[in-house]
């Protein structure tokens, strides 16, 4: 009918027009900021601008010899480390603690854009599992980062987000501690919800879903975790290694 036309060319022209407008009066107000490199952004980008798209720096060596002789069947992947400029440590900072929850979708999209996809045949035979937050810390923070994380990246790879684990301890932070120190501190952190319906035979493997992995102690704890449900194949996938 001519109404929907006249609907259908309005929606063509005019709202992205009106995109525009309503960005740029709340851009005057409250800008919204690139998460890397705090450039104001334009109408069309999303959580950080072009540039920083382009140059937060790729990983390119994995973190298996972290873990080496104390884990079986494990492979790790992160998509950054530390560039010079600081803009990765500040996109997990703002992830954290920023309360930019569609922050972490996108990060989570991204980063499956980029990943070795081939690693895993069989996307919808795996599932994803972030590494989860105590009840009190979730409250405070209002979201769980590797959770948001998670569910980008599995609307990205068509793998299974599910919440397997339950923290049971609220600790302060490690960042202050060894790897040692940090292992002790998170022992019996994390257990398998038992109260989950869970068939490991219609599974090809789990993915544990974390920000950052440091000495790697928090993945480590988790994983020791599911072994006590799963025999197979664990893989580590993370935003950041912030190793040195």
């Amino acid at each position: 009918s001519h109404r929907g036309l006249v609907h259908m060319h309005f929606s063509a022209v005019f709202l992205p027009h009106l995109f525009r407008l309503f960005h740029g009066l709340a851009s005057v107000v409250i800008p919204l900021r690139c998460a890397a490199c705090d450039a104001v952004l334009e109408w069309q980008e999303g959580e950080w601008c072009g540039p920083c798209a382009f140059s937060l720096r790729r990983n390119l060596t994995q973190a298996q010899h972290r873990f080496a002789g104390r884990l079986d069947n494990v492979r790790c992947w992160s998509w950054w480390v530390p560039g010079e400029e600081g803009g990765e440590r500040q996109a997990v900072h703002r992830l954290k603690y920023g309360g930019r929850a569609n922050l972490g979708r996108a990060l989570g999209k991204a980063m499956a854009e980029e990943a070795p996809i081939e690693r895993w045949s069989t996307p919808e035979k795996w599932a994803v599992v972030p590494i989860p937050l105590h009840r009190r810390r979730q409250r405070q923070r209002g979201y769980n980062q590797s959770g948001l994380l998670t569910e980008g990246w599995c609307s990205v790879t068509g793998m299974v987000p599910m919440q397997l684990l339950v923290r049971t301890r609220h600790r302060s932070s490690l960042t202050r501690l060894g790897r040692r120190d940090r292992l002790q501190s998170l022992a019996n952190t994390y257990r398998f919800d038992a109260s989950l319906t869970w068939s490991p035979e219609d599974w090809d493997g789990i993915i544990l879903m974390d920000d950052v992995v440091t000495t790697g102690a928090t993945l480590e704890a988790a994983w020791t975790a599911l072994r006590k449900a799963w025999n197979g194949p664990i893989d580590f996938v993370t935003l950041l290694d912030a190793a040195p």
